[in-house]
């Protein structure tokens, strides 16, 4: 800790920072441009995570986050639910199909899977 990653999404690049925990992290996200992604990408520790991300609505203020591992960590699949509140998280019901949950498992976090 902290985990710092790079991110392109189609033309957006972008670092995020990411404190300590599971459930609640302190996150910071600030914009790069394509040569500073290029530059740090050149410098990352392990893997290379390649996925597709899809947004799935689920209510009027929540969105799933379906993310499909593809490449060494293929058929990975991933659904995730970001809440405004600790207090929402802990009353949520989750889908049938969402299976295990590893909201406390480190196991599943970008930081791991890209040691794989």
């Amino acid at each position: 800790d902290p985990v710092v990653r790079i991110r392109k999404s189609n033309d957006k690049y972008t670092l995020t920072y990411k404190g300590a925990g599971l459930m609640c992290r302190e996150e910071y996200n600030l914009p790069l441009n394509a040569e500073a992604f290029a530059h740090l990408k050149e410098k990352i520790d392990g893997i290379l995570i390649q996925k597709r991300r899809y947004l799935i609505p689920l209510t009027d203020k929540l969105t799933i986050e379906l993310d499909v591992f593809e490449g060494e960590l293929a058929p990975l699949q991933l659904a995730e639910v970001e809440f405004e509140t600790k207090e929402e998280a802990e009353h949520f019901v989750p889908p049938a199909w969402f299976g295990e949950d590893v909201t406390f498992s480190s196991k599943y976090h970008n930081s791991t899977l890209s040691k794989h």
